[in-house]
């Protein structure tokens, strides 16, 4: 990692650079977050978690409805899904971790996600 010296208050300090842009987050030992919602893009991203904490949850997407096809049948208990790396996190039973939070299992194939209802649209009075 390269390191920039600079003088702050007469004293000497080695820090890292910092990136400035607005699809990755400008916190120097933070993971990048990039931004997988734009406008023109009707396809869901390529990761998705149901989980609040993990940095791949995206409420509005989840809001929108995503569906999920492996290995051709629907799966309807998916926790976790990568379409790049081709695998998908469901729910073992009912068994739960230390947190509460359901134990999973990572199954590996091909996956397949889609919206199951298109983007919320405001209809205006005159349009009924």
């Amino acid at each position: 990692m390269n390191l920039v010296r600079s003088l702050v208050h007469g004293l000497v300090a080695w820090t890292r650079p910092v990136l400035h842009c607005a699809a990755i987050s400008c916190f120097p030992l933070a993971p990048p977050r990039i931004s997988c919602v734009t406008p023109m893009n009707d396809l869901p991203p390529d990761r998705l978690s149901a989980d609040a904490s993990s940095p791949f949850y995206n409420a509005e997407m989840l809001e929108r409805g995503v569906g999920i096809r492996f290995k051709g049948a629907e799966k309807n208990n998916v926790e976790e899904y990568c379409v790049s790396e081709g695998w998908i996190r469901v729910a073992a039973g009912t068994a739960k971790d230390r947190n509460g939070n359901p134990m999973t299992i990572k199954l590996k194939g091909e996956v397949e996600a889609y919206f199951r209802r298109g983007p919320s649209v405001e209809k205006s009075a005159d349009q009924e």
